[in-house]
């Protein structure tokens, strides 16, 4: 079979927007919409008031309307007496001949009369026509992003539509192994969601978006109804089959449709983006992991629709103490999405994990930071620029927490929300984790820590001390030998062992137990087989790789096989100690000793909620 050609230069990412932005110019299409439709949409001309509003002057007070000059030298102790004066209602029309308006409250009608104690000036609690726009003055510019108030302004004006930007967008998911949202995907598959992202991406700035369904890889049907997207809209995307693979044919449909400008940028994630123009509309070759796809929609297609008039999403600019070192490679632009807070007086942003596939990383972050391609990356400590996507006062709120990442700890995190946080764990080594939090980059460090028995391990508490750190514990679950065949600890040395990475909570365990035990790692196959997830155990169980691995109760029971309890993982907060009065700490305290924690972490399952919320030493030495 013949290879695949693979890209072998890339364009920097600098050369790829100019060329992006020099190749195609804006296609100058408009629609008229309704107000019902507007929200959310750029003017593509000038709005002005086609009528003065109000159109007469009205009353702004309940009272009477006078004539001021009959209220000259009106005082408590000589009132005037009134004989030309209306009735009037807020909003009512000011009656012909009378230029002022007294309020009802200091009006005193007798017989057909009024007295007066205050005199009037001339406008008194009128609203002269044209007080909040006149006949023909702007009310919008073009350009113009339509917010609800906007909307509602519109209407009281007499204006019952708006002729706004509009662009048609085609989303086209490529991917034998693509299956539509709300079906479970077999092993190998995947769900096609970035369609579905991307069109409320591209919606939120004002475009129309249309989904076609999922096309094979196959050059033929990928051709058919890319055509047909072109036909129909002015820009179209192909999800999958960018990269380099032997069935990515994206390059090739593109190029025999029309001409392939790029394929291939120095950027990160996002790599394989092609771009190409066929009938002088742009086509994107959109990388199918959702992380990539997300980077090149935003920043690449969605400049793109900036640059033609649609409005782009606020990104608020800041400086911030980076967390932790950022490494990066040299001739590539990257974008890392981080976790940001205020710590301190200053605040800190936190990297996310950076695998393609990685979803969760841009659910959980706060922003991103991009690296320019001419640099290595950022040093912990370093201030760099971080493009937020929430507005700054929420960083305030935000409570930074680096280490283990547990259920545990997102149901802590869950409830906090009531008490007005939001906790934003980053997944890092535990020894990592505490320097960073001795650093005082983060609120809190999260650390696992394993106990057997009266024996809870110390040594990975060595960046703080007792005097300035306090441990919070959060929840314990049970760790154990899963088998199929109900493995003990006298059973490892005939047995395939597979292992997790020395550093790890089940890791530190077993090395404790073999060493207890008087068992060398050298006599158990297998031992420095290392899987990085207690999933990866189960996997390697049940491919029949390994007999048995650590993993907890939990994980065992569901995938049906066999557990031997060995000990228990510790799941605990290291705060400090000044920390420990402050509102945060009080609302994690309080929730992890209530009831509801208590069930919610029970109908989850494996987790014993004995010690939650209790405070302690960092350096345990008995349980």
């Amino acid at each position: 079979m013949r290879m695949k050609r693979r890209y072998f230069s890339l364009t920097s990412f600098d050369d790829a927007i100019r060329i992006l932005k020099e190749t195609f110019p804006a296609p100058g299409v408009t629609e008229r919409v309704s107000l019902e439709q507007a929200v959310g949409r750029v003017t593509a001309e000038p709005v002005y008031a086609p009528f003065s509003v109000p159109e007469v002057n009205l009353s702004s007070m309940d009272g009477i309307a006078v004539r001021s000059a009959d209220t000259a030298g009106a005082m408590d102790r000589h009132p005037v007496t009134l004989e030309h004066f209306q009735r009037v209602n807020t909003g009512q029309v000011i009656p012909q001949g009378f230029d002022a308006v007294i309020m009802i409250e200091d009006v005193w009608v007798s017989d057909g009369t009024c007295k007066v104690r205050k005199s009037a000036f001339p406008g008194q609690f009128i609203r002269p026509a044209g007080e909040d726009i006149r006949k023909g003055e702007l009310v919008l510019p073009r350009g113009h992003i339509v917010r609800p108030f906007d909307v509602g302004a519109l209407a009281t004006y007499g204006i019952p539509s708006l002729l706004v930007s509009s662009v048609s967008i085609g989303l086209i998911p490529i991917g034998d192994e693509l299956v539509p949202p709300g079906v479970r995907p077999k092993p190998g598959a995947a769900v096609e969601s970035n369609t579905l992202f991307a069109h409320h991406y591209f919606s939120g700035m004002g475009a129309s978006c249309h989904r076609y369904p999922i096309t094979r890889d196959e050059p033929e049907s990928i051709t058919a109804i890319m055509s047909r997207a072109i036909r129909d809209h002015d820009l179209v995307l192909l999800f999958g089959g960018s990269s380099a693979g032997t069935r990515d044919y994206a390059d090739q449909v593109i190029s025999s449709c029309g001409t392939l400008l790029f394929h291939g940028v120095g950027m990160k994630p996002g790599t394989p983006v092609m771009l190409g123009s066929v009938e002088k509309k742009p086509v994107f070759g959109v990388p199918g992991f959702p992380i990539a796809a997300a980077c090149v929609i935003k920043e690449f297609v969605a400049r793109l629709l900036e640059w033609w008039g649609l409005a782009p999403y606020p990104i608020f600019t800041i400086r911030a103490e980076l967390a932790q070192r950022i490494a990066s490679d040299l001739g590539y632009e990257e974008f890392v999405h981080v976790s940001a807070a205020r710590v301190g007086n200053r605040v800190s942003v936190m990297p996310h994990s950076r695998g393609n596939g990685i979803h969760m990383s841009l659910v959980r972050s706060d922003g991103f930071i991009q690296i320019p391609a001419s640099y290595e990356g950022y040093e912990a400590g370093e201030e760099v620029p971080v493009q937020l996507t929430i507005p700054p006062a929420h960083l305030d709120r935000n409570l930074l927490v680096c280490g283990t990442r547990d259920e545990c700890i997102h149901t802590l995190g869950d409830l906090l929300t009531t008490r007005g946080f939001s906790l934003h764990c980053c997944n890092t080594l535990d020894s990592r984790a505490l320097l960073t939090l001795r650093e005082k980059r983060c609120h809190a460090a999260s650390v696992a820590l394993p106990r057997i028995g009266s024996w809870v391990a110390s040594n990975l508490f060595d960046p703080v001390d007792n005097t300035t750190f306090v441990r919070v514990t959060v929840a314990e679950a049970e760790l154990g030998l899963a088998s199929r065949s109900g493995i003990v600890l006298d059973d490892l040395i005939g047995v395939r062992f597979i292992n997790r990475p020395r550093g790890t909570t089940a890791r530190t365990l077993t090395d404790e137990i073999l060493l207890s035990s008087g068992i060398t790692p050298q006599v158990v196959p297998g031992y420095e087989n290392q899987v990085r997830s207690e999933e990866g155990v189960i996997t390697a169980i049940q491919n029949g790789s390994a007999d048995t691995g650590v993993c907890r109760k939990k994980t065992a029971e569901i995938s049906a096989l066999s557990w031997t309890p060995l000990g228990y993982e510790s799941y605990n907060l290291v705060i400090p100690l000044s920390y420990l009065e402050d509102p945060a700490t009080i609302g994690i305290i309080s929730i992890l000793k209530s009831g509801l924690f208590r069930d919610m972490i029970g109908r989850t399952g494996g987790y014993s909620t004995a010690g939650s919320g209790q405070v302690s030493p960092v350096f345990p030495t008995t349980v």
